[in-house]
């Protein structure tokens, strides 16, 4: 499994210009892109290295990376979403029967809120926004599922 995440550009000109992201130090198992309003990039990665990487790429293709370690097994997935308020909303899910729901502020400082209970890995988890609440989706391979405010 490849250990790297590669971001395609394609301008209008039809050019291709590949960022390759390196880092990781085992395979990668799923990645997200989000464009925030600034035009800056933010890529998510989940990895057996039991990290989620954040890849901030900015206008000039500077890449300024945080590193998400907690989790004790590999790491499923990982879903990003940004606030109004430009704060970094990263949920994972493991193997190690949690999930993490990261909030990066816009200073990059990191609180992390740990969610345990299931029996068995967790394969997905998902963040939604209403208003200023989070709600938090988890779904897990046991087909466990609830919700938390």
């Amino acid at each position: 499994m490849d250990k790297t995440v590669r971001v395609l550009q394609i301008g209008q000109d039809n050019k291709i210009k590949v960022l390759t992201l390196i880092g990781h130090a085992d395979g990668v198992q799923q990645t997200q892109t989000i464009i925030k309003d600034t035009g800056e990039i933010i890529v998510t990665s989940a990895s057996n290295d039991k990290t989620v990487r954040v890849w901030q790429i900015g206008l000039d293709n500077k890449i300024k990376v945080l590193i998400l370690e907690g989790h004790t097994d590999w790491i499923k997935q990982a879903q990003t979403i940004i606030k109004d308020t430009g704060e970094i909303i990263v949920t994972s899910a493991s193997n190690d029967k949690t999930v993490r729901v990261w909030q990066i502020g816009v200073d990059n400082k990191i609180k992390v809120l740990i969610l345990e209970g299931h029996t068995y890995w967790v394969k997905h988890a998902h963040t939604i926004i209403k208003d200023t609440e989070e709600i938090i989706v988890i779904a897990s391979q046991a087909r466990c599922c609830h919700r938390t405010r």
